[in-house]
């Protein structure tokens, strides 16, 4: 299997993101196609190997043109927008100064201006038409082909309206001329205002649009070009592309951070607010991991450079924020559905009003004027945009607060989250946990339980390390080493074979633990760690976990968001039972290993319940993937968590509840979106085809009917963008 993405170009409406994910999903080979009309791309999942000349072949067939995107960064990708945007401008400016002077050759005789006889003017009107229809003639060859190949979309409407206006004020200017009438209404105009103001519309859309990438925009713009290295004894500036893992940077107060790395020597205070949100500089020391991009404020340190290039953190956020914008929601399958009818049923609507017009009326001008004002009053692009750019602007502005949402599905799903399970440790604690208390020989056993615990990663046994690294331990060779998920470790040390873990393990072996002083202190929220020497207990470790900062209140803002939390901790229940009474938990569980979360996250699923997971990506990897929403704790430069749908940069509970609030607004904006982008049609096409023609008296012009068409994008865009002015609480 392989994935891949294409540059797509030509898609102008919804119409045309369907007609390409069609092609490609006929392609032989392809297994998933989804299709971004936001960001003119798409991203095919290939069976076995990728075929690019056949998939190409097949959107040729379409009427579209697919290349494949060479991991082009998002600055060139930017660039070539703004080319565009220029190329777009000048057409438009250039068709509305030919259009402004039609309008006048049109409305003189009307307003008794200057100008010349009916056939002259008409003359000048075909002239200065054909001159527009030739600066967007590309609407016509997409438009046609789109008809001819069965498959309308919107150029194929605005081709249509435009052309059969055209075609009747030439028909019309030709009778004339041949003497057979002598006067009679021409639509060169309408042909002039509905390919401008079509164009114009879309030229503000796409504005709006590249309004929707600032927040991506802000981050790069934090990147430094040049880096200070230390080569050969010598400090060099070089280009950060030159950057290699390995290297060492030197970063003085006042510069950024050229790469990810690690602190060798020195310190730092470090602004990182543009990544995990948070306002208050990080103090950074030696063994530290740095993020690329961020402030140093003061200090200085030398570092290692760890990663570079597309996997640098920043580069990681900005792909995140755009594969999220290139996703779908649930809430926009009713659009695609509509959008794939939409265009044949307009044509179709406006063939009826004509002919029902042409014979009430007996007027065939007004019988146009009809049809036509239906054909270009139609918007199938706000229906297109209604999702992606509420989306990309509410990623956006996730990941400036160091919220990273990996898909359109994981807001719509969080703003649904009944049920959330979290985690104890280094969730709603710091996770730094201290020993507190020692019922056992150090002097004898030190060595021995440093030794063992080196080996270990779970934060349980880098806190004992610490203490027995502060007694003087000393680390040996440790044989028959045996790490037991949920339970703790074994090994053989210096001939004498060690357990440490909690109570279960020891009770497995048949070891009897004196545990009332141990009871004591479980009541008072420690986790206990306890020791065996060659089968028989001889004490234990308690270590406590201070409370996160502002965790309470933060518990207290989830739970008026109507979201039931539940406790899950791998740590003893007295320790747990004590934590939940503090925070304010009222279901909790302790002594949970991996596969018992999820069971309590598939439990809660049987419920009926949407069921969100908060674990720190490694551990709860199982319950993370079967929960609904998968929410990762992650820190700095961990973002790349398969297994979780969010990720919160920060390691905060406070950046949950905003995600919350952020995940409602985006998915409300999303259903405003859409709601609108239906009102819009199903009013504006019946005024249109004159409905409201005898009472109240109202109806459209095709002049009109354009303006209101370029509008509706624009209008959908601009509310998505109304996310940029959210304020997620501090």
């Amino acid at each position: 299997m392989e994935e891949k993405d294409y540059k797509i170009n030509g898609m102008f409406c919804t119409a045309c993101q369907g007609q390409v994910q069609k092609a490609a999903l006929k392609t032989k080979g392809v297994k998933e196609a989804e299709v971004s009309l936001l960001t003119n791309s798409m991203h095919v999942v290939w069976e076995e190997k990728s075929n690019d000349k056949l998939l190409e072949k097949e959107i040729k067939a379409a009427g579209y043109v697919a290349s494949p995107s060479i991991n082009e960064s998002f600055e060139n990708k930017r660039k070539e927008r703004k080319k565009e945007l220029r190329k777009t401008l000048i057409k438009l400016v250039s068709a509305a100064i030919l259009l402004l002077i039609l309008m006048y050759f049109s409305m003189g005789m009307m307003w008794g201006w200057p100008s010349f006889s009916l056939i002259a003017n008409y003359a000048i009107e075909l002239a200065l038409a054909t001159l527009i229809i030739a600066i967007y003639y590309n609407y016509f060859i997409v438009g046609i082909k789109s008809l001819v190949q069965l498959h309308p979309n919107m150029l194929a409407l605005v081709s249509i309206g435009s052309g059969v206006s055209y075609l009747y004020g030439l028909y019309v200017f030709i009778m004339i001329c041949l003497g057979k009438q002598t006067s009679g209404e021409v639509y060169f105009e309408a042909t002039g205002m509905i390919l401008v103001l079509v164009s114009l519309g879309k030229y503000l859309e796409a504005i709006a649009k590249s309004k929707t990438t600032s927040s991506i925009e802000n981050l790069l713009s934090l990147a430094p070009e040049t880096a200070l290295i230390e080569k050969d004894g010598q400090e060099v500036e070089v280009p950060v592309s030159s950057l290699k893992i390995g290297d060492i940077a030197i970063v003085k107060p006042g510069s950024r951070v050229p790469s990810d790395g690690r602190i060798k020597e020195g310190y730092g205070h470090l602004e990182e607010a543009a990544i995990t949100g948070e306002a208050v500089p990080a103090f950074r020391k030696e063994g530290d991991e740095v993020i690329g991009s961020t402030l140093n404020t003061s200090g200085s340190f030398k570092m290692e450079i760890t990663t570079v290039g597309k996997d640098t953190t920043i580069n990681k956020i900005v792909h995140l924020v755009e594969e999220a914008s290139n996703s779908k929601a649930k809430l926009s399958a009713l659009a695609d559905k509509v959008a794939a009818i939409f265009v044949p049923t307009v044509i179709l609507i406006a063939i009826v009003v004509f002919l029902c017009w042409a014979l009430i009326k007996h007027d065939i001008p007004l019988a146009i004027n009809m049809g036509v004002s239906v054909l270009v009053v139609s918007c199938p692009c706000a229906l297109g945009l209604a999702t992606p750019v509420a989306v990309m602007v509410g990623t956006g502005k996730g990941a400036e607060s160091g919220i990273l949402i990996k898909s359109a599905s994981a807001f719509e799903e969080l703003s649904k989250v009944q049920a959330m399970v979290i985690d104890k440790t280094g969730t709603i604690t710091t996770g730094h946990l201290h020993v507190n208390h020692v019922s056992l020989s150090l002097d004898a056993e030190k060595d021995a339980i440093l030794s063992l615990e080196s080996l270990s990663e779970h934060p349980l046994s880098e806190a004992i390390c610490l203490e027995m690294a502060d007694k003087g331990a000393k680390k040996g060779k440790v044989s028959l080493f045996e790490y037991l998920p949920g339970f703790g470790l074994k090994g053989e040390y210096a001939g004498h074979r060690y357990m440490i873990g909690n109570q279960e393990l020891l009770n497995n072996e048949k070891i009897a633990v004196d545990d009332h002083e141990s009871e004591e202190i479980k009541n008072e929220g420690a986790s206990i760690s306890y020791v065996a020497k060659d089968g028989s207990y001889i004490g234990f470790i308690s270590l406590l976990d201070e409370i996160k900062e502002g965790a309470i209140d933060d518990i207290q803002s989830i739970q008026r968001k109507g979201v039931q939390l539940i406790l899950a901790s791998g740590d003893n229940e007295g320790s747990v039972t004590y934590l939940a009474e503090r925070v304010g938990i009222k279901t909790f569980h302790g002594g949970v290993k991996p596969e018992g979360k999820l069971a309590i996250v598939k439990s809660l699923k049987e419920e009926g319940k949407i069921v969100a997971m908060v674990g720190d990506g490694v551990n709860d990897a199982p319950a993370l993937e079967a929960a609904d929403v998968g929410i990762a704790i992650g820190s700095g430069t961990d973002i790349a968590i398969d297994s979780a749908d969010i990720i919160l940069v920060n390691s905060s509970l406070h950046d949950l509840s905003s995600s919350l609030t952020l995940s409602h607004k985006v998915v409300n904006n999303i259903k405003l979106n859409l709601f609108w982008a239906f009102f819009y049609n199903v009013i504006g096409i019946p005024l249109a085809a004159g409905v409201f023609y005898y009472y109240p008296g109202w109806s459209l012009n095709p002049m009109i009917a354009s303006a209101m068409m370029a509008l509706s994008s624009v209008s959908v865009v601009l509310n998505a963008l109304r996310l940029k002015w959210i304020k997620l609480e501090k």
